[in-house]
């Protein structure tokens, strides 16, 4: 089961997600101190805290931030918050030091399983990326920029000192990206929430297929955060018939081809018959495994338009008269079988809705 808890640092002490973060830390640091059996751990396996964002935000209505403030904006000055933001890191960090043992991850004994064990991390905050044009906007940009980057530099000096391994690499994730922020060209404060969810799922995957390796190693059946069940007999006997057929198709074209031809292979290994069944398997591979997985959609307009206008220049360009339907017909017959296009156009058009379908998904 995976939880997400937001906004844990600011809120007031006594909310729910509050209890619950603690109740899991704690849950965690004790079965660190003494660990009990893998079937026996109630405690989280990956505890993931991304944090500091909010603490750029100069304007705050909150008493322990806003008292003794210079004006009545309620401006906090950069020295208080980044004092706040040290403190409330340095209490998590002196927590888990304090009920963890002190052993090297990378020296010390490792379960044959699960490897080093359920573990803790902190992602830095983000440089914020601000695509606006107002000038206060830029400035008060270049403001969290430079804070942001404070806090990397004190976060550099006690990294080694302390016992919350940092994960630096997911706040690289999205430097220079223009489309994860859900109002870049105002706020530019916080991602959007599949991009959140893919910065922690890296994490749990990692950690969930490095235990599914030791248990089983390739070829892989399965992936961490996705459960395709149990396939039955009967899909995997249409997979194989299948896949038999599909090559004996491929052969028997490809024998075609070099001029061997043979009435009963045309007949039973046609490649129109094995264009379907790849079909069938694509479908299978695309919704019963990780083959073929979509990742995560990000609508981009500019994108869809700019694959778009290739596809249709070319069908332009292409464009050719339909054939004359042969003279020797009846008048009759033309009449009753002239359809409102003719199957050139129709599987033209059919063929170029694919090309839009696939740019679209």
């Amino acid at each position: 089961m995976i939880q997400r808890l937001p906004n844990i640092w600011l809120s007031s002490h006594g909310t729910p997600g509050q209890e619950q973060f603690a109740r899991n830390l704690e849950t965690y640091l004790g079965e660190k101190q003494s660990p009990p059996s893998i079937v026996d751990q109630e405690g989280p396996a990956l505890l993931y805290i991304a944090a500091g964002v909010l603490f750029n935000n100069e304007h705050s209505s909150r008493p322990k931030l806003t008292s003794n403030t210079t004006n009545d904006t309620a401006i906090v000055s950069w020295g208080k918050r980044f004092k706040i933001y040290k403190d409330r890191l340095t209490k998590i960090t002196s927590f888990v030091r304090e009920y963890t043992p002190d052993v090297d991850v990378f020296t010390a004994p490792r379960d044959p399983i699960h490897g080093i064990g359920n573990q803790i991390f902190y992602a830095p905050p983000t440089i914020p990326l601000h695509l606006g044009n107002k000038s206060e906007r830029i400035e008060d940009t270049h403001r969290r920029e430079a804070e942001v980057l404070n806090m990397h530099d004190w976060l550099h000096d006690v990294e080694e000192d302390w016992s919350l391994p940092f994960v630096w690499s997911i706040s690289k994730l999205t430097v220079g990206q223009k489309r994860v922020w859900i109002d870049p060209n105002a706020v530019e404060l916080h991602v959007k929430r599949q991009i959140a969810d893919t910065r922690a799922n890296i994490l749990l995957n990692l950690r969930c297929n490095a235990k599914l390796d030791r248990i089983r190693s390739c070829p892989y059946s399965r992936t961490c955060c996705t459960d395709y069940g149990t396939k039955p007999i009967s899909q995997l006997g249409f997979v194989f018939l299948g896949s038999i057929h599909l090559a004996a198709c491929v052969i028997c074209e490809v024998l075609d081809i070099c001029g061997s031809s043979s009435k009963l292979r045309q007949n039973l290994f046609d490649m129109k018959v094995g264009f379907l069944i790849l079909a069938l398997l694509m479908c299978y591979y695309a919704d019963r495994t990780q083959i073929m997985a979509k990742g995560s959609k990000l609508r981009s307009p500019i994108e869809f338009i700019t694959l778009c206008v290739p596809c249709i220049a070319v069908a332009l360009i292409t464009i050719r008269r339909s054939p004359s339907p042969p003279r020797d017909l009846t008048a009759t017959t033309k009449a009753a079988g002239q359809p409102f296009l003719s199957r050139y156009q129709t599987d033209e058009w059919k063929g170029w809705m694919q090309f839009f379908i696939l740019i679209y998904h």
